[in-house]
């Protein structure tokens, strides 16, 4: 995935970039974007990049944030942060899925959608259109 398509919050790992960005990056540099800002974070350093410099850098996920959706049935997680529009954030937070709340997921509709999950003593079951709003910090059932 290019930087410009990354999400708020993650640390992610450069794979691949430009040599003419070697001055102020290496493979193997963990950084973060943000895009309101254009700033690539890196290490103690914030730097300003065109959209066309972070076309060409190239970059994997580090982070054990991952977004409701991407659980498997069985597993659980933290919530860490819900993106998305305001209405359907809004939505979200007022079914109780805010920061520091675990949720499991117990079980998937058979086409996979929509499934179904358990936080706060209660089972809510969301398309997962909607769970991919929500970034869990990963973990597991034991937990």
């Amino acid at each position: 995935m290019k930087l410009y398509q990354t999400l708020p919050n993650q640390i992610y790992e450069i794979v691949a970039l430009d040599e003419t960005l070697n001055s102020l990056f290496q493979i193997g540099d963990h950084v973060q974007f943000d895009s309101q800002k254009m700033m690539v974070q890196h290490g103690e350093q914030n730097t300003q990049l065109t959209l066309e410099e972070l076309k060409n850098i190239e970059v994997k996920v580090v982070s054990n944030v991952e977004s409701l959706a991407d659980l498997p049935p069985g597993s659980s997680g933290v919530i860490d942060y819900v993106e998305g529009t305001p209405t359907l954030r809004r939505r979200l937070l007022d079914m109780g899925f805010t920061k520091g709340i675990k949720v499991e997921v117990l079980k998937e509709a058979p086409l996979k959608d929509p499934v179904e999950y358990r936080l706060r003593h209660y089972n809510v079951t969301l398309r997962r259109s909607d769970a991919k709003h929500i970034m869990m910090m990963k973990r597991s059932v034991a937990d």
